[in-house]
């Protein structure tokens, strides 16, 4: 957490040379994509990294990777959706939650910028959390510690790469690029350290979940235009555009029979269904 409050800082200090108000854009979208990650990222790490510390002490290195696969893609099939929802409605999402007063609406489009390009890496830093908690497990908390200050590294000299043709833009897709190579260097380091971690398995589900995120926002993007011409609330017709793709995305995976929401459907009706 101390390191990617620095991240922040860090990027920030940098945006401070660009147009004024690129500096909130930045803190603004980190708002949105941080409410993303703490709802839904930290729910699946919380409740995954018991049972990893008690597989890795009995020294169940089978079922340990079994869990971390299970993990992953439970954490994929929420923040894949997500991600794409966020990227499809930025500017609605931003206008609603921060529009008003002093926040006009060149605001809300630059931060919208911001708030797509962060979410681009949603699905890294997903994983991430995930592969992290799966170090701690095991109890290595160096490997962490390097591969968050490499992340700092990257992410800076990515800024200086990108700033000048992206400005803020370029801070935000920084950090998703950042996050995208040092998930894959945790990946390579957990494989070496305990084996194949089941990631054809992954990718397969991913796919799936890829093809039903296309159809969710294929459902949900044209029916918000269509609601938004008859009205002139930005809520409702979001509201409704986002719980039509929710349900499109549901039903698309059950069709495809991604192994993830068959996971979550069982364990739905089991946790509701009286005994």
């Amino acid at each position: 957490k101390a390191i990617t409050e620095l991240n922040t800082m860090i990027d920030r200090t940098i945006a401070s040379v660009l147009p004024s108000g690129s500096v909130s854009a930045l803190s603004y979208g980190n708002r949105v994509v941080g409410f993303v990650t703490a709802v839904f990222v930290i729910s699946v790490t919380t409740a995954a990294f018991p049972q990893m510390s008690r597989l890795s002490a009995m020294k169940n290195t089978r079922k340990l990777k079994a869990t971390f696969a299970r993990s992953v893609g439970l954490m994929s099939l929420m923040v894949l959706p997500i991600s794409a929802g966020v990227i499809l409605f930025a500017p609605q999402i931003v206008a609603l939650l921060f529009e008003r007063g002093a926040f006009t609406a060149y605001d809300t489009q630059r931060t919208a910028e911001v708030v797509s390009f962060y979410s681009i890496g949603l699905i890294f830093f997903s994983i991430k959390e995930v592969a992290l908690n799966l170090f701690y497990a095991i109890e290595d908390t160096v490997t962490p510690t390097v591969n968050s200050v490499l992340a700092i590294l990257i992410n800076v000299c990515l800024n200086f790469i990108l700033i000048e043709p992206m400005a803020h833009k370029g801070l935000a897709l920084a950090t998703t690029i950042s996050g995208g190579i040092t998930l894959v260097m945790l990946l390579l380091i957990l494989r070496k350290r305990i084996g194949p971690l089941g990631l054809g398995r992954i990718f397969a589900s991913l796919v799936k979940m890829a093809a039903a995120t296309a159809g969710m926002c294929l459902a949900a993007y044209p029916l918000y235009q269509l609601l938004h011409s008859k009205m002139e609330s930005v809520l409702l017709p979001f509201l409704l555009a986002a719980f039509t793709g929710a349900l499109v995305y549901g039903i698309l995976n059950i069709l495809l029979r991604t192994r993830e929401m068959g996971i979550l459907v069982v364990g739905l009706l089991e946790r509701f269904t009286p005994s």
